[in-house]
């Protein structure tokens, strides 16, 4: 058994729970206009109801302490609502954020950074699974024979190893996909005229520049090496 930290998962946490303390004073606020209204009618059992169904959505009726008071105005009485965080419960409840227990097999003999390490590395494949799917749109597919279906999920699986190698030779300067953001800007321009086609590419900025040359693909800027080419393209 192996207890772990996990930055990652300490920020999400924290960020979901700041969240979670603005939604309820928006609810508090909500609530309170709604009651002001002078054709309210609520019962303070209803009152209570709602921020009961409200607060136990996260099962956080203990760190939520309710005061429901009866207020005059204009010779009638409506209802104020307080909710107020119990910090102490508060921080019972979150003292742990980032924190993991990992149990393993009593045969596996890793060290506690190797097991930790071995446990989130199957992160990789998920996240894999997960662009396959939103970003390559592997399903549903859209073909009936065993062939299309096998080539549709090949050319899935060329351009997901295709975004891996550009993001290896990126390195932590930029991921893939933000390196295509920077380069869709990028084009090889083709222009007419008298019968005779022209060729030039967009102009490239600082950004667009220091992406080809950590990919060692500064060639696409030429637009002499790259004319030679079309050239010879086309004569064949």
């Amino acid at each position: 058994m192996v207890a772990y930290f996990n930055p990652e998962m300490y920020a999400d946490q924290v960020l979901k729970a700041e969240r979670w303390r603005d939604k309820l004073k928006v609810f508090e606020q909500d609530i309170n206009r709604r009651l002001s209204f002078a054709s309210n009618r609520r019962t303070k059992h209803s009152v209570y109801a709602e921020i009961d169904r409200f607060v136990r959505k996260k099962d956080l009726l203990r760190c939520i302490d309710i005061q429901i008071d009866e207020r005059p105005r204009k010779n009638v009485k409506f209802f104020f609502v307080n909710l107020a965080i119990n910090e102490e419960e508060w921080f019972k409840r979150h003292q742990f954020d980032g924190f993991c227990i990992l149990i393993a097999n009593a045969i596996c003999a890793l060290p506690a950074g190797d097991l930790c390490r071995l446990y989130r590395s199957k992160d990789i494949v998920e996240k894999d699974f997960q662009v396959i799917k939103s970003v390559l749109q592997v399903g549903p597919v859209r073909h009936r024979t065993d062939l299309k279906v096998k080539a549709h999920v090949s050319i899935c699986m060329i351009s997901l190893l295709l975004e891996r190698l550009l993001e290896k030779k990126l390195g932590r300067t930029y991921s893939a996909r933000r390196a295509m953001e920077i380069l869709h800007t990028c084009h090889l321009n083709k222009f007419e005229s008298e019968g005779e086609s022209l060729y030039a590419i967009t102009e490239l900025n600082r950004d667009q520049h220091a992406i080809l040359k950590q990919t060692q693909m500064t060639k696409l800027s030429d637009d002499d090496y790259l004319l030679g080419r079309i050239s010879k393209k086309e004569m064949l």
